[in-house]
C-alpha cells in the first residue's frame, strides 16, 4: 500500500486561486497525485485553517464547496488531531531544530 501524501492548507488554497503563486504548480502535483491514484491526507486542523482562509462572505461558498468535496472523497483521508496527536507533533517540531 502506498503512503498518504498530506496535503497542507497552502496547497489547497493555491489550487482553487488561481492568482496564486503556486496555483500552476499545484495543479501540476494534483495531476500527477490522481494520475498514481494517491491517497492524500488531510487534517482536521487543516480544514479550519481553510475555512478561517475563505471565511469572507465572497469566498465563503467556495469554503463550503472545497471542505465538502474533501469530506467527501473517497481519496482523502481525514485525521483529527487529538491530544495524542498533537503532544507527538509537538514532541517531534521541538526536537528537528534543522528542519523549516
Amino acid at each position: 500500500m502506498k503512503k498518504p501524501v498530506f496535503v497542507d492548507t497552502a496547497a489547497w488554497l493555491a489550487l482553487i486561486n488561481k492568482s496564486d503563486i503556486l496555483h500552476e504548480k499545484a495543479k501540476k502535483v494534483r495531476d500527477r497525485l490522481l494520475k498514481n491514484d494517491a491517497q492524500l491526507l488531510v487534517t482536521n486542523y487543516v480544514i479550519v485553517e481553510i475555512a478561517n482562509a475563505l471565511s469572507n462572505r465572497q469566498f465563503r461558498s467556495t469554503a463550503i464547496q472545497l471542505i465538502t468535496f474533501i469530506q467527501t472523497s473517497k481519496n482523502i483521508q481525514i485525521v483529527d488531531i487529538d491530544k495524542e496527536i498533537y503532544s507527538k507533533s509537538w514532541e517531534l517540531y521541538c526536537s528537528r531544530h534543522d528542519k523549516e
